[in-house]
Formats: structure tokens, C-alpha cells, sequence
């Protein structure tokens, strides 16, 4: 597994089983997508052919729209990562490497 595909699989708890891929699938077209980063051009960048599912169009509208998942758990799974990753600590403090 890469590090982008492990980063995204630490997010996988905040969503449903659904909702994960089509979340997925957006990250990575948002990070590749030159210019404009609109749903329809993240999708063109992520799945160019449609060949990873058979989901419409409007199934990345409605996740960003009316997605059953949460922003502030989203924020919580990366943010525990980035302290993580990015932070040594000593005797109860937190210092950026």
C-alpha cells in the first residue's frame, strides 16, 4: 500500500462503506486536478475512463452535498496524524520536527 492510499485508509472510520470510495476517489483528483478544482474536474483527474465503478455523476454531488459522514471526525483522524507524524514531544509538550 502507498502512503497516499494509507493516509486515506485512516479516514476510513468517519465514513460508510460507500462513502469511503467516493471520498477516496475525490482526494485523489483534488491533489491531481490542474487549475480549477470543481467535483466534475476531480472526477475526470480520479476516474477518467469511469472505469472504477458504475457510479453517476451526481453520486460525488450528492456525497459532498448530503453525505452521511461527519467533518469534524474527518478533522480529528488527520489532525491525531499530523500531530503524529510532525510532533516530537518532551516532557508534555508538543515541538514540530
Amino acid at each position: 500500500m502507498n502512503t497516499w492510499a494509507a493516509m486515506l485508509e485512516r479516514t476510513r472510520s468517519v465514513f460508510r462503506a460507500p462513502s469511503f470510495g467516493i471520498f477516496t476517489e475525490l482526494m485523489t483528483g483534488w491533489v491531481c486536478a490542474p487549475g480549477r478544482r470543481t467535483i466534475t474536474a476531480m472526477i475526470a483527474v480520479a476516474d477518467p475512463g469511469g472505469q472504477r465503478g458504475q457510479r453517476g455523476h451526481d453520486a460525488y454531488h450528492r456525497f459532498v452535498r448530503d453525505g452521511a459522514w461527519s467533518l469534524s471526525g474527518l478533522w480529528r483522524v488527520l489532525a491525531v496524524h499530523a500531530v503524529a507524524n510532525f510532533a516530537t514531544h518532551q516532557r508534555g509538550r508538543a515541538t514540530l520536527r
